[in-house]
């Protein structure tokens, strides 16, 4: 598991011209979502919140100003991350339409040890993607899950026509979002890994087999021969048939050097 502890999940009725105290756990933060207008009271800020999610920490005070109408608020209070988190704000709005959506889905999942592990997995993935640049937070230890699956998949299903918007649909989220975030984990967009599979697949199966140039292409996953060469050739700076040849020409060498 992940190092937090998710501390308490509930749902709270703000009434009219009413103020509730909260306040976090040491090291903790508390994920909010507030159903109508209030006010977010801190040390050092008075924000006014309409129907938003935001993460927040230390003590704070939410005061519904309205007269006649109550304010539902729904939370997840966690703690206990390996390390403090520094350089954070004390409030975050969460605004990205990805992060939103999995606020909601944290938020609103079903009470009970059934769904513990996406409330988790979920955390962590909103925890890495607004700390990231804190000093001393781990993001590391906050992979989002579904980046694994996409770089298993790519691993695995190389030889398939895969597209960044095909890999973003398949769990969910836009392409800049999977691109930025496996460039973060991997240290390589996910077409480039992408690549570098099929570059390094390629010129295995131009050495060590006869197949023709374009039933190469074609089992790399690559909608036509000239597709495939351009790409080996900005990789490699030679041609298939080039490779090919050169590895013929300096696989004759060492035969003739070992007679």
């Amino acid at each position: 598991m992940m190092n937090i502890q998710i501390n308490c999940i509930f749902n709270q009725i703000i009434y009219p011209n009413s103020t509730v105290d909260f306040s976090c756990f040491e090291n903790g933060y508390m994920l909010l979502e507030n159903i109508g207008s209030v006010e977010i009271i801190t040390t050092n800020e008075r924000v006014s919140l309409n129907n938003e999610i935001i993460l927040v920490g230390n003590k704070f005070k939410l005061n519904n100003c309205s007269s006649k109408k109550s304010v539902e608020i729904r939370g997840i209070t966690f703690s206990n991350l390996k390390r403090s988190i520094r350089n954070a704000p004390n409030i975050i709005s969460i605004k990205d339409e990805y992060q939103v959506q999995l606020a909601k889905r944290t938020l609103n999942l079903p009470k009970g040890s059934q769904n513990l592990e996406q409330i988790y997995k979920d955390l962590g993935s909103l925890l890495s993607l607004n700390f990231s640049k804190c000093t001393q937070f781990l993001s590391t230890q906050f992979i989002d899950s579904r980046l694994i699956k996409i770089n298993r998949y790519i691993r695995k299903y190389y030889w398939k026509p895969i597209t960044l918007d095909f890999l973003a649909e398949m769990i969910g989220c836009t392409p800049v979002y999977l691109s930025n975030t496996y460039s973060k984990v991997f240290k390589v967009p996910p077409i480039r890994h992408l690549q570098m599979i099929r570059m390094k697949k390629a010129a295995m199966l131009l050495a060590e087999t006869d197949l023709v140039i374009k039933e190469i292409a074609k089992n790399l996953g690559y909608i036509s021969s000239s597709q495939f060469s351009v790409i080996f050739k900005r990789y490699y700076l030679y041609t298939p048939l080039e490779f090919r040849i050169l590895n013929i020409s300096k696989q004759k060498t060492i035969e003739e050097e070992k007679r």
